[in-house]
């Protein structure tokens, strides 16, 4: 190879050897700019978790209503709030907008368009419907013109009496006359539905049907804390301290890493916010 083939091929070597630096310096400048990019993206959204966990102890979590009452294993305290807060002879348009929900829920179009187009409506808790039919006391029975419910609520508890679901059905029928009649179970968990019976509802699914309510601002303040209240009895916290995890976090939270805080954080604000000061009154 001759003098000048080979000072060609040197310089091309050179030339390849600088295109290649280049090129890695320009990956490292990109990766380095990368990094600081996801970590200034990283602080704000740690600041933003933080922000939405103060923001979340400045409205708490409400008490499940049973605890408050001490039996949170009994179902008649619920059955009576349940009655309350659906009766429109009590409550007026809250109560009607609740009824709303739990017809949509259960997909009951007759009871559904009664309450839409404004008609009357009955609400019996813990109480018999009609003593010529029947002296027991279904849970919740509902009447409209058009449409009957019978809810029975079963919070740990079996039938009472071999008969139970079958005098309600009787009941029911006999009550509707020529009326559209159905009749649920309301369960914390699925269980068998009766024979006969339309179906059942479980206490998180009315939670989760109630739950827009609390933040309704077409509702007075007071019934937006009313459902509010219902709903975290029906969908009780499981994490009793959640709110002083959340605050020992944000005040201890210098002893430990962004990742390991914002990550514990993320982790106790998964589960819905109730705040009926939502609602803009």
């Amino acid at each position: 190879m001759s003098d000048q083939c080979q000072i060609l091929l040197e310089d091309a070597a050179a030339e390849i050897e600088a295109i290649l630096e280049r090129t890695a310096q320009d990956r490292r400048r990109e990766l380095l700019l990368a990094a600081a990019d996801c970590e200034a993206i990283f602080a704000r959204r740690v600041s933003e978790i933080r922000d939405e966990a103060r923001a979340r102890l400045q409205i708490g979590d409400p008490p499940p209503l049973r605890h408050l009452f001490g039996r949170p294993d009994r179902e008649v305290p619920m059955n009576k709030v349940l009655g309350w807060m659906l009766d429109p002879a009590l409550r007026g348009a809250p109560a009607r907008r609740g009824l709303l929900k739990l017809a949509v829920a259960l997909d009951y179009p007759a009871l559904r368009d009664d309450i839409e187009r404004g008609m009357p409506l009955t609400v019996w808790p813990e109480t018999s419907p009609d003593l010529e039919i029947t002296s027991r006391k279904p849970d919740l029975t509902i009447e409209s013109p058009n449409a009957t419910l019978l809810i029975e609520n079963k919070v740990g508890a079996p039938e009472s009496g071999p008969d139970q679901y079958a005098h309600y059905l009787e009941t029911l029928r006999r009550l509707a006359g020529a009326r559209e009649h159905r009749a649920y179970l309301l369960v914390p968990d699925e269980r068998n539905v009766p024979p006969g019976w339309s179906g059942q509802l479980t206490h998180r699914e009315l939670a989760s049907a109630l739950r827009p309510l609390t933040q309704d601002d077409a509702l007075p303040f007071w019934d937006r804390v009313v459902y509010g209240l219902i709903v975290s009895d029906l969908d009780p916290d499981e994490t009793l301290d959640r709110i002083q995890q959340i605050e020992r976090l944000l005040e201890g939270g210098r002893a430990r890493s962004d990742v390991d805080v914002a990550t514990r954080l993320t982790q106790l604000l998964r589960r819905p916010t109730i705040n009926p000061m939502n609602g803009g009154r």
